[in-house]
């Protein structure tokens, strides 16, 4: 006679970790920008305005900022303003700041975010002074603790 019958089986357990590491992407729509001063006001002053947006994603725990930069400093007579706007979900802006070859901050107290479409304003001002041609500045964006 065959008997059938449920014996305890073997079995072992393994125990797993999981972490999850900081993690910042920041992105700009536009990788190039060109200014054009073209016309001068009864004060000598000319400027061209542009409007932008970034990306924002970051998981981190501690408040985040934006900080800014140019790679090269403004051609004499001339200046570049930024305005960068701080995500819906946190952060403030410094509002228009001129931009140097010194990083400056222009958003504080970030938190979590994932956002897109955040604007980001520019404007370029020369005087009749400035010499004329072109320039090609680079504005470095870091998002430091």
């Amino acid at each position: 006679m065959l008997a059938w019958g449920i014996h305890a089986a073997d079995s072992d357990a393994v125990s797993l970790g999981f972490s999850v590491d900081e993690y910042v992407d920041f992105a700009l729509a536009d990788r190039e920008l060109t200014f054009n001063v073209t016309r001068f006001d009864a004060y000598g002053m000319g400027e061209d305005r542009k409007r932008t947006h970034y990306h924002l994603l970051s998981n981190c725990d501690a408040p985040r900022r934006i900080v800014a930069s140019l790679a090269a400093a403004s051609p004499t007579d001339t200046s570049l303003v930024v305005q960068v706007d701080a995500p819906a979900s946190g952060g403030s802006s410094s509002g228009p700041i001129t931009l140097g070859t010194s990083p400056v901050e222009v958003v504080t107290g970030i938190g979590k975010v994932n956002e897109a479409s955040i604007p980001i304003s520019y404007t370029f001002r020369a005087s009749f002074h400035a010499a004329i041609g072109s320039f090609s500045p680079e504005v470095t964006y870091s998002v430091i603790p």
